[in-house]
């Protein structure tokens, strides 16, 4: 079977419990607002900081549209603030108003052009408009204007990872240990990095000697059980949150978090009674039922997921939990269920091309291919450069018979991806059945050279050995292929193929 990508089990399933947060342990998101001083210069009228702290307040409350109002004044009244200024470029840029944040980047650069936050609220404004060379520039501005300075850092880092320059984005980390030792969030990020390069000496360094001077508070012990996460020491973590619990036992932010650090510990009973427990506590969340509706998943529950799925999509209706409720009743051999749950749920975001080709998928796993065909056609029509989709639109055209067909969406993805091999696969298995034996040989052998354990390219590269009377290499192919233990896909026609040449 050539179909694209080639999974051994479905990723929603073992997309695990880590920092995917779930909204009491969610990992700060990389904003520079929460590491800004929430200081007011002494000049200031009492008024201002009036203003601005009730405009906090409302905000805290939920009470959004008063919030910005009380921001905006206390901004009239002293446009030179950064405290103000910050909080509100930060609503401006999550309201896409773009022009209104960088009217406060240039009136707080005008008010204090020694500082960093202006350039860095600049830096960002530009990053939400798409214009990465104007932000680049900003952040590098703030770096000049504040060593070390932690935002402009993360956000060069950031950029610096795009371009694949770990070392740049490294050193710009360790230029803010410098500056600023201990610092939690650039912990974090060195941590993340460290671990994917699979060098953590350094950073666990950095991480102790930090904790040593920490303050014992709860913040600061949920921040480095989340640091102590990303390196996946499971168990410091889960010390740091009992310190944390020792000073507020009942913070609904730090059990979540001690809940999932004990899931990726494998102490899932552990962990699911605690999330029992908060979802008892807090009846209208649903974050502690879906994490332990994964739990039971892993624990292979998959009844009790489906339960714990449709109480949390009550509470907070997505479509990514309608897709993870859809494979736990897959799981749960529910299959038509699952199934009318994607169907209802494409019937509602028609234009949803990740979801209808989840759902796609589905339907071809379970041999549905008229209406998988369907699906599959809808989504070139709205995304046709979606390559995974014409090569698994082309598979299937070729299971049907139409080859033509087939071939024509199969040489679409294979010149979007010609070095591919589970691209090229399909295209070549087209190819054999069409009678191109030469030219799907040639491409085999690119695909073989990428992929020389992949089942279905020496299947194919065998048969186009056969048909173009090179037995010898067919039969070493075969041989080879049917040596593996145990059963898979190509078995049986792997079989019929070196049984042809012994009778031949």
């Amino acid at each position: 079977m050539s179909v694209y990508p080639e999974h051994k089990s479905d990723p929603l399933i073992e997309q695990g419990f880590g920092l995917d947060g779930l909204g009491f342990g969610q990992v700060p998101g990389q904003d520079y607002y929460r590491n800004t001083p929430g200081i007011f210069f002494q000049d200031n009228s009492e008024l201002v900081k009036q203003f601005y702290y009730s405009g906090l307040k409302h905000l805290q409350e939920g009470n959004k549209e008063e919030g910005v109002k009380d921001l905006e004044k206390a901004w009239r009244l002293a446009p030179n603030q950064i405290p103000t200024a910050v909080a509100l470029s930060n609503i401006y840029l999550k309201d896409k108003k773009v022009e209104n944040s960088l009217d406060i980047a240039k009136k707080l650069q005008q008010a204090q052009p020694s500082v960093p936050h202006g350039f860095i609220i600049e830096g960002f404004s530009y990053q939400t408009l798409g214009d990465d060379k104007k932000a680049i520039a900003a952040f590098e501005k703030a770096l000049s204007l504040g060593k070390g300075e932690p935002s402009a850092s993360a956000a060069l880092a950031e950029y610096a990872l795009r371009t694949k320059d770990a070392q740049r984005a490294r050193s710009l980390y360790l230029d803010v240990l410098k500056y600023n030792p201990g610092h939690t969030r650039t912990l974090f990020l060195l941590a993340g990095l460290d671990k994917n390069s699979g060098d953590t000496k350094e950073v666990e360094a950095l991480v102790a000697d930090a904790l040593r001077k920490a303050a014992d508070d709860l913040e600061t012990h949920n921040q480095f059980a989340q640091i102590y996460e990303v390196l996946r020491n499971y168990s410091q973590g889960i010390g740091e949150l009992d310190k944390a619990l020792k000073i507020q036992p009942d913070d609904g932010y730090t059990l979540f978090a001690k809940a999932r650090l004990l899931a990726s510990d494998r102490q899932l009973d552990a962990a699911r009674d605690i999330l029992s427990k908060l979802s008892a506590t807090y009846p209208k969340s649903a974050n502690s039922r879906e994490l332990e509706a994964r739990i039971a998943l892993e624990q292979n529950k998959p009844d009790e997921a489906v339960v714990l799925f449709q109480e949390a999509l009550k509470l907070n209706d997505n479509t990514p939990l309608a897709i993870e409720l859809a494979v736990a009743l897959i799981r749960a051999g529910k299959t038509d269920d699952a199934l009318a749950v994607l169907r209802t749920r494409i019937n509602s975001e028609p234009t949803n091309v990740s979801l209808r080709a989840f759902y796609a998928e589905q339907l071809r796993r379970n041999k549905a291919f008229d209406e998988a065909l369907l699906q599959y056609e809808e989504i070139v029509r709205q995304n046709p450069d979606n390559i995974a989709v014409h090569n698994n639109l082309a598979w299937m055209l070729g299971q049907k018979g139409d080859i033509d067909s087939g071939l024509r969406h199969s040489k679409i993805a294979y010149e979007k991806a010609p070095k591919d091999p589970n691209i090229a696969d399909t295209y070549a298995e087209l190819l054999l059945k069409k009678g191109a034996f030469a030219q799907a040989e040639a491409i085999l052998l690119k695909a073989y050279e990428a992929l020389p354990n992949s089942n279905s390219v020496r299947l194919h590269l065998s048969e186009a050995y056969l048909q173009l009377n090179k037995r010898d290499q067919a039969k070493k192919l075969l041989t080879e292929l049917l040596a593996q233990k145990g059963n898979f896909d190509e078995r049986s026609q792997a079989e019929e193929l070196l049984k042809s040449l012994s009778v031949n």
